[in-house]
C-alpha cells in the first residue's frame, strides 16, 4: 500500500476496519458528517459495518482531515504553506512530510497538465479583491500574478 496516494490507502484502511470480520451485526448504511475547511461538510457514507468502529473511523477522519488543515491551509497565517509563501523565494525548512505533499501536488500538476495547479493561488487572490471591489482585476495586477504562478517552473526548480 506504500506506493499508493493517500486518499487510496486511507480508503483501503477504511475497508479493512470497516469492513469483514466484524464480530458485531452490521448495519446497512452508516453516516457520519462534520464541518472543515471553514465550514465546507465532509459526509462519509459507509455500508455494512460495525457501528462503532464506523464512530471511530469517522472521528479518527476528521481529526486527520484538522491535523492536514493546519498545516496546509492558505486562510490559517500559522499554516506551514502560509508561512512559505510568505517566506517569498527564501529558504524555508519543510518536514518531510509537507514536502512530500508538494512533490505529490507537482505530480497531480504534471499528470492532469495543469487543470490541478497548487499554484494558482496569486490568480485567485486577485480575482478574490477583483470580487470584493466589484470589478474586474486590472491588467497589471493579472500580470503580475501570473509571474508568479506555473507548477511546471516550480516543478523544474525541485527536481
Amino acid at each position: 500500500m506504500i506506493g499508493l496516494p493517500r486518499p487510496i490507502r486511507v480508503a483501503v484502511l477504511a475497508v479493512a476496519v470497516l469492513g469483514g470480520g466484524c464480530r458485531r451485526p452490521a448495519v446497512e448504511r452508516a453516516e457520519g458528517e462534520f464541518l472543515a475547511m471553514g465550514g465546507i461538510p465532509i459526509r462519509v457514507i459507509a455500508y455494512d459495518v460495525d457501528p462503532a468502529g464506523f464512530e471511530r473511523f469517522v472521528s479518527d477522519y476528521r481529526v486527520e482531515v484538522q491535523r492536514l488543515e493546519a498545516l496546509l491551509s492558505v486562510h490559517r497565517m500559522r499554516s506551514v504553506i502560509s508561512r512559505l509563501n510568505a517566506s517569498a523565494g527564501r529558504p524555508f525548512p519543510l518536514d518531510a512530510e509537507v514536502a512530500g505533499l508538494l512533490r505529490e501536488s507537482l505530480a497531480l500538476a504534471a499528470e492532469t497538465g495543469g487543470a490541478f495547479d497548487p499554484t494558482v493561488g496569486p490568480l485567485a487572490a486577485a480575482w478574490k479583491e477583483a470580487a470584493r471591489a466589484g470589478a474586474p482585476p486590472a491588467a497589471e495586477a493579472l500580470a503580475d500574478a501570473r509571474r508568479s504562478v506555473g507548477w511546471a517552473l516550480r516543478s523544474e526548480e525541485h527536481t
